[in-house]
């Protein structure tokens, strides 16, 4: 009597550091499916882990042309399918109650970001009103930690591609699109976004890293030498900005002083040494 064969089925345990951190550890890839690089048009897993958290009278919503309370305010057709039945996500009414929350649409915690990590989307606004659009980085329980990008007095009615540069996080961290209500009609639209070049360089055999170009970092990546001491953490463990390594590199971090750097007072304007937000709107650091 032939012995009936079994199929053996393998789980693999990840931390919750693993997963959405741009390294597919999954066979499948389900530990980064619902990261953020979304077209909106799924069935199954349509805002691709993006979520409205808005308290005000302003949210976000998935919709398409066909589904607009009145389809000549938004774009005819979506980004990725170019097609009126085609979904992308749009600002829209709520039933808030804090009052001049913006509406937010964020995304889960990720995790180790590289240097080079940039998201990229499409966007389409109408209306030349302040407020339209701020793309937000977000650490610990929603704290604002940058403005990464300000879209503000702007019409693109054509769907428009953006790159943004978010580069180097190394603790857990959300993006978001907030919006605030202006007394001006507007509509602002978002398809197709994704995150680019996040992951932090792959752990490499020593012998993969001799180029007198190259500099082997000590987590076991390998990276070009022309990255080393620039004050940015390409490695992802900081061993490319090591002070043994950059002493005798002349870098400034502004902390204390100009350092070497000079003001040409011939210029209308100059530069201050200030710490938190500039004191003038739309200036400097948020």
């Amino acid at each position: 009597m032939k012995k009936k064969k079994t199929k053996k089925i393998y789980f693999k345990t990840l931390s919750i550091s693993q997963v959405c951190d741009f390294v597919v550890d999954c066979k499948a890839g389900d530990d980064e499916r619902s990261c953020g690089n979304c077209t909106f048009d799924g069935t199954t897993n349509p805002l691709c882990g993006w979520h409205d958290v808005s308290e005000g009278t302003l949210m976000w919503k998935r919709g398409s042309n066909g589904t607009l309370v009145d389809p000549n305010q938004g774009p005819t057709i979506d980004h990725t399918t170019y097609s009126p039945t085609g979904h992308f996500i749009y600002l829209t009414s709520n039933n808030g109650i804090v009052p001049n929350a913006p509406a937010r649409l964020i995304t889960p915690f990720l995790h180790q970001a590289s240097s080079t990590c940039t998201i990229e989307f499409w966007i389409y606004i109408t209306g030349l009103s302040a407020n339209q659009l701020n793309l937000t980085l977000l650490t610990g329980n929603q704290i604002e930690r940058a403005t990464l990008e300000r879209f503000h007095y702007l019409t693109m009615t054509n769907w428009t591609k953006v790159q943004v540069q978010i580069g180097r996080v190394d603790v857990p961290f959300q993006i978001s699109f907030d919006s605030k209500r202006s007394t001006v009609w507007g509509f602002v639209a978002i398809d197709d976004t994704d995150f680019l070049h996040c992951q932090l360089p792959p752990i490499v055999n020593p012998n993969e890293c001799q180029g007198n170009d190259r500099f082997h970092c000590s987590r076991g990546s390998c990276i070009s030498k022309d990255r080393i001491c620039d004050l940015t953490d390409d490695c992802g463990d900081h061993s490319d900005e090591k002070s043994t390594l950059c002493s005798s590199y002349q870098t400034c971090s502004f902390e204390n002083s100009f350092c070497d750097w000079r003001h040409d007072n011939t210029t209308q304007f100059k530069w201050d040494l200030i710490r938190g937000p500039s004191p003038s709107d739309e200036t400097g650091v948020c």
